[in-house]
């Protein structure tokens, strides 16, 4: 029954140690937040359109870098800020500018940019005589084309537009994609379509050579940079585009905007690192349009900078992952869940192990001395044969039960229970004595009985 006893207690002491380490684990997960994820969801734009190629780039280096990558195509940065909002990506290519119509949505200020990757022209291409200024549309109603209504292309152009007096009263304002407002340039559908893409788009590239369109060259740069902070005065140089044929004729005052990558304040910091190694390694051509910026940079950020791409961007990437694979940082990371109860539990608990078993053993040998001390006193004070005979068989039972015990009892501890058993053995031979005088005493007794 004492056995019994010992061996409850030993196994609730190992149920207490479980239960102390899930509750430590649990406090770990929670001390250490989210791991990182392993597969991460990306906001592009049109099919066709530049951020789609973007998107396809990084898909190719995060995915070499061991993340799994999904792209999610949108019609463009106004819907890939709601996206984010909403929860259904992580990551998003977001045009400068954009974020500023979501001041309401975004209240608690959970988006956060990453970092700007390149510089995006705006494109004002249109048909018929040379104008000088925007404004100039206003003389007789334009079908202006403005990209389409979640798009980013369509909020700067309406934006332009407003600026210069323009709108549904003076002017036929359609929404069309990219490559259908090039298409309709071409055949004269439309008067005037706003593109916001690299001078290096195929549309942007046909447009520039096609001989019935312009493109407007902008003046009066200081008063739209102060309209407009997120846009930068670039030039379009004079043959730049084809020095052959001298497209363009003369150099051109554009402006452009910024290709932003956002994300939601939780975004895990290790992913944040692996999206901007991404961006650091890809190496664009160099932009036909001038620009003094070099990308990527945190210059033109109109949204709070997430505090890992800061750090990142002002002293580089974090050790781990300098040194490790992206599944290696995961790993890490699980690693580090398990370290703390690890330290706090198991280490402790393994340590004063050795300790509680060597208790338990001088606690079963104690056990087992007092109740060899038991038989010992009974045997001096029989003076019966069958009682002394019976006090023996309890002694081999005795015996019989510490030989069980011992099978489990470690080597180092086994000269505890030999000196037991050297006592055992020593009793026991006392007992025989014993019992074989008090049988010759009894045999005298009977023969002088007899005589």
């Amino acid at each position: 029954m004492t056995e019994k006893r010992v061996v409850r207690r030993f196994r609730r002491m190992w149920l207490a140690a479980g239960v102390l380490f899930i509750i430590t684990l649990l406090f770990s997960y929670w001390w250490m937040g989210p791991e990182p994820p392993r597969r991460i969801i990306i906001a592009t734009g049109e099919p066709e359109g530049a951020y789609a190629e973007i998107g396809a780039e990084f898909q190719r280096r995060l995915q070499k870098m061991g993340m799994r990558v999904e792209l999610h195509a949108s019609q463009g940065s106004v819907e890939n800020v709601q996206l984010l909002l909403d929860k259904k990506v992580n990551v998003a290519l977001v045009q400068a500018g954009v974020y500023s119509l979501f001041a309401d949505k975004d209240k608690d200020e959970r988006l956060r940019g990453l970092v700007a990757i390149q510089a995006e022209p705006v494109w004002v291409f249109y048909r018929g005589a040379p104008v000088q200024h925007l404004g100039e549309f206003r003389d007789r109603r334009r079908k202006i084309a403005v990209g389409q209504k979640n798009s980013g292309t369509a909020v700067h152009a309406l934006a332009l537009l407003r600026a210069n007096g323009i709108d549904g009263t003076n002017a036929d304002i359609v929404n069309l994609t990219m490559s259908e407002a090039a298409k309709q340039l071409k055949n004269g559908s439309i008067d005037v379509g706003f593109f916001v893409s690299s001078a290096r788009n195929h549309l942007v590239d046909e447009l520039l050579r096609c001989p019935n369109v312009r493109v407007l060259g902008f003046g009066r740069q200081l008063a739209y940079t102060r309209r407009f902070p997120y846009l930068t005065p670039v030039i379009l140089g004079e043959g730049v585009v084809d020095l052959e044929k001298d497209i363009p004729p003369q150099d051109l005052k554009m402006f452009a905007t910024s290709t932003l990558l956002l994300c939601r304040d939780d975004f895990h910091p290790q992913a944040v690192e692996q999206v901007l190694i991404a961006a650091r390694r890809m190496h664009p051509q160099t932009p036909l349009v001038a620009n003094d910026q070099t990308y990527p940079t945190l210059q033109g950020m109109d949204v709070t900078v997430h505090d890992t791409a800061q750090a990142y961007m002002l002293s580089g990437e974090s050790l781990a992952t300098k040194w490790l694979p992206y599944w290696g940082v995961w790993l890490l990371f699980k690693i580090q869940i398990l370290l703390l109860p690890f330290l706090l539990v198991w280490l402790p608990f393994f340590r004063i192990l050795p300790f509680v078993y060597r208790t338990r053993v001088n606690w079963l040998l104690r056990s087992h001395y007092a109740a060899l001390r038991a038989i010992e006193d009974r045997i001096e004070k029989t003076t019966s044969a069958e009682v002394l005979q019976q006090q023996i068989k309890e002694l081999d039972n005795l015996r019989a039960l510490m030989d069980k015990v011992s099978r489990k009892i470690p080597t180092h501890l086994q000269i505890n229970v030999y000196q037991w058993r050297l006592h055992v053995s020593h009793v026991r031979a006392e007992a025989a004595d014993r019992l074989w005088r008090i049988r010759v005493e009894q045999g005298q007794a009977a023969e002088a009985a007899v005589s």
